[in-house]
């Protein structure tokens, strides 16, 4: 009996410690790069984003995983956005389905010009809208 105790304890500080580190450091990956891309893909076909590694930490009390990349580049056809940061949380219980669902999605972009920005937005969208915001950037600037 104290045998089987003294194993369910060990158990149990293995899982506590794993969990401890997952939500204090967590882990890099590039394992989810391949279906963001896709999900990305799903949204525009020419638009990619090139990621570097991934850093997942645990959000126990949330039951999700707060998602972070640093550096990711944005292209469409020979147009290239940076961005700063990508930040997002997944949801535990979409993991485990295989349904991948982001939550809190936010994107922080580097400086840049704003003609740069509706040039590359115009890639995806021809409205009119963006053709008269960037007629009237490249007068007024």
């Amino acid at each position: 009996m104290k045998i089987i105790s003294k194993l369910i304890l060990f158990i149990l500080l293995i899982i506590f410690i794993f969990i401890t580190y997952l939500s204090l450091i967590g882990i890099e990956t590039k394992k989810f790069n391949n279906q963001i891309n896709s999900k990305i893909k799903n949204f525009d076909k020419n638009l990619e984003l090139d990621l570097k590694k991934i850093k997942l930490v645990l959000s126990p009390f949330d039951l999700s995983f707060k998602v972070k990349t640093l550096g990711p580049r944005l292209l469409n056809n020979d147009k290239t956005l940076d961005i700063e940061s990508i930040r997002a949380q997944i949801s535990l219980g979409s993991l485990m389905n295989s349904n991948f669902a982001i939550e809190n999605l936010e994107i922080s972009t580097k400086s840049l010009e704003i003609n740069n920005l509706i040039s590359f937005i115009r890639l995806s969208h021809q409205t009119p809208e963006l053709y008269i915001l960037k007629c009237y950037f490249s007068f007024n600037l």
